[in-house]
């Protein structure tokens, strides 16, 4: 008999960046997040503090709204990726665009993924369970 081992992190010791500008869209990602039993959940909302945040700290997944006000999600992932502790980090685009205008510029920095908005929680659950987060 062979023990079945679930190689799906706990979410509770997943450390998150949340980069969105929008206070609306931040609170409901928060609340939709939690409710699923993440707790270790930090926010950006700017391009270029989400970079700040990824150099002092290692986050297993950021999610990125790609129109943001300073510099844009897509660049904002070009620099954190040089970031030799967050060079693997799992990101996933939280776009209004559509999938396709962005998808390939997206993978082309190293997004792992994107998700359009609107989107509900079975959507979002289903895409980090495809990360084992």
């Amino acid at each position: 008999m062979t023990d079945k081992i679930d190689t799906k992190q706990d979410p509770k010791q997943t450390k998150i960046l949340i980069v969105e500008d929008n206070a609306t869209a931040r609170l409901a990602l928060s609340f939709m997040l939690q409710a699923m039993g993440y707790k270790k959940l930090d926010i950006a909302s700017t391009g270029k503090k989400a970079v700040n945040m990824a150099s002092e700290n290692r986050y297993d997944l950021i999610l990125m709204d790609i129109g943001l006000p300073d510099i844009d999600g897509i660049e904002a992932t070009r620099q954190i990726k040089k970031i030799p502790q967050n060079n693997t980090v799992v990101i996933i685009a939280v776009t209004g665009h559509a999938k396709d205008t962005c998808g390939q510029e997206c993978l082309a920095v190293g997004i792992n993924e994107v998700i359009s908005k609107p989107f509900t929680q079975e959507e979002l659950k289903g895409v980090l369970q495809k990360y084992k987060l």
